[in-house]
């Protein structure tokens, strides 16, 4: 196992605990400041990530992206082959739950996705890159164009395993195994985790069993506080907003291809 770090903190955080890790440390200038959501550093994230995919596809390796900040109720893996998806040139998380508007399911949430060692997803990784060398565009906004265009073949995981905070926001039934728990442009996620009782961790960093067993109960019985912050509501705002515009005759059609907001406003302005 190796682990890949940006910053000296979190190396010596991680050998604080654990010594004997395989640690490798690029001091990317670029990703040593906190990054702003849309802004030039959090965009040269995406593309380190995607030349990591590059690389592990070139070594013959599949990928599995599986993002920090999603709540687990149980074993992923356990519930989950890749052997049944193996037609897929990716396989992804979608965006929302269950109960979201039709026109929102199957497109690429960018949490939790699956890259495949085949030709087609060595192709598709590598018009992925190339893409986000030229342009500011985020990888949803871009997965979800190759899909929806029919340029590869795209598969999604069912949302009875993974969802995302839309969940929260719903009637909170048949919770999923995972909960990607994103949506927050303000920083302090450590605060935010904290009002949903996600934050499972005491002062000293140390997992806490209690807090853990009380965040999976909360899923199971559908308690989770619905915490409304400003980034929420802008989110929900936009994503109502973009639900809507797909919804026009012929301009939805495109809009649902090429519209990503995000990547409209880095464009222009």
């Amino acid at each position: 196992m190796l682990f890949l770090v940006m910053d000296k903190y979190s190396e010596d955080a991680l050998r604080k605990v654990y010594p004997r890790l395989n640690i490798v440390i690029w001091l990317a200038p670029v990703l040593q400041k906190t990054f702003r959501p849309y802004d030039t550093t959090y965009m040269s994230f995406f593309l380190m990530r995607t030349n990591m995919i590059h690389a592990l596809q070139k070594l013959g390796k599949p990928f599995w992206m599986l993002q920090a900040d999603t709540v687990w109720r149980d074993n992923f893996f356990n519930l989950i082959s890749t052997d049944d998806y193996k037609k897929s040139d990716i396989l992804l998380d979608q965006q929302g739950y269950e109960g979201t508007a039709p026109i929102r399911k199957r497109t690429m949430n960018g949490a939790n996705f699956y890259v495949p060692v085949k030709s087609t997803s060595q192709s598709l990784v590598e018009s992925w890159l190339s893409w986000q060398k030229s342009v500011y565009i985020t990888d949803p906004d871009l997965v979800k164009m190759f899909c929806l265009r029919g340029d590869y073949l795209c598969d999604f995981i069912p949302y009875s395993l993974v969802t995302g905070w839309e969940w929260i926001y719903g009637d909170q039934k048949n919770p999923p195994i995972m909960i990607q728990m994103d949506g927050e442009t303000g920083g302090n996620k450590e605060k935010v985790l904290e009002k949903y009782n996600f934050w499972f961790l005491d002062r000293n960093d140390r997992c806490k069993p209690d807090k853990v067993s009380k965040g999976v109960m909360q899923m199971n019985e559908g308690t989770v506080p619905r915490v409304m912050t400003q980034s929420k509501n802008r989110e929900q705002f936009y994503l109502k907003l973009g639900e809507i515009l797909n919804q026009i005759p012929v301009f939805g059609h495109y809009s649902s291809i090429y519209g990503g907001l995000t990547s409209l406003y880095l464009q222009f302005f």
